[in-house]
C-alpha cells in the first residue's frame, strides 16, 4: 500500500506539468458538476411516490410549514398505552418551552381547541352534499330507516342526559341522525400512519 503513494508522489514529481493540468481539470470538473446542482426546499420529494405521501405533499406545499417546528411525544415501547402520562408531559414541556425564551417562540398549538373542532363540524356539516359520494347516500338510506332513527333517538337521549352532554350537545342537536361523521371519517384517509 504504501508503494502505491509512493508512486504516485514519484510521478508528480517528475511529470509536474501533467500533474497539475490533471488536478486543475478535475477542480474544473468538480466545479462543473457542482454548479448543476439544484437545492429544493421540498422534503416529501425524496419520499417514494405513494399516493397518500402525494396527498400529504400536497397539503403541506400549501401550508407554511418551513417555519414550524413539530415534535412527536410517544412512547417508546409501544405496548405502553398510558394517555394521561403523554398528557402531563406534553403539559409540562408547554410550560418549559412557554417559560424559556418567549421572543423566539411565537405561539404553541400542543391541543386541538373546542372552537376548532366545532368550526370544522359546522363547515362539514353545511356543505354536506358537496363532500358526499355515491356511497355515502347508502348510509344515509340506511339512516334514515324508521327503525334505525329510533334507536339513533334513544342513544342521543342517553348521550344528552349523562355527563357526556357536556361535549356532545352541539352535535346532537345540529346533526341529530350523525350525517356528518360520514364525512369526517374520511379526512382518516389523509393519514400516511396510524
Amino acid at each position: 500500500m504504501p508503494g502505491i503513494f509512493s508512486n504516485i508522489y514519484q510521478s508528480s514529481k517528475k511529470y509536474r506539468f501533467i500533474f497539475v493540468l490533471l488536478i486543475l481539470g478535475i477542480f474544473g470538473l468538480s466545479l462543473s458538476l457542482v454548479s448543476k446542482l439544484k437545492f429544493e426546499e421540498d422534503i416529501t420529494r425524496m419520499l417514494p411516490s405513494d399516493e397518500k405521501i402525494q396527498r400529504v405533499s400536497k397539503v403541506s406545499q400549501k401550508i407554511n410549514l418551513m417555519d414550524k417546528l413539530i415534535i412527536n411525544i410517544s412512547f417508546r415501547d409501544s405496548t405502553i398505552s398510558r394517555p394521561q402520562d403523554l398528557i402531563q408531559f406534553a403539559d409540562q414541556l408547554n410550560d418549559t418551552l412557554t417559560n424559556y425564551q418567549p421572543e423566539y417562540i411565537k405561539d404553541i398549538n400542543y391541543e386541538v381547541s373546542d372552537k376548532l373542532m366545532i368550526d370544522l363540524y359546522d363547515l362539514f356539516f353545511e356543505h354536506l352534499p358537496i363532500f358526499l359520494e355515491e356511497s355515502d347516500y347508502e348510509k344515509i338510506d340506511g339512516r334514515i330507516d324508521p327503525q334505525n332513527i329510533e334507536n339513533t333517538i334513544k342513544s342521543n337521549f342517553k348521550t344528552l342526559i349523562s355527563p357526556a352532554s357536556m361535549a356532545m350537545k352541539k352535535y346532537i342537536t345540529k346533526d341529530p341522525l350523525h350525517f356528518t361523521p360520514i364525512i369526517l371519517d374520511k379526512l382518516n384517509s389523509f393519514q400516511v400512519g396510524d
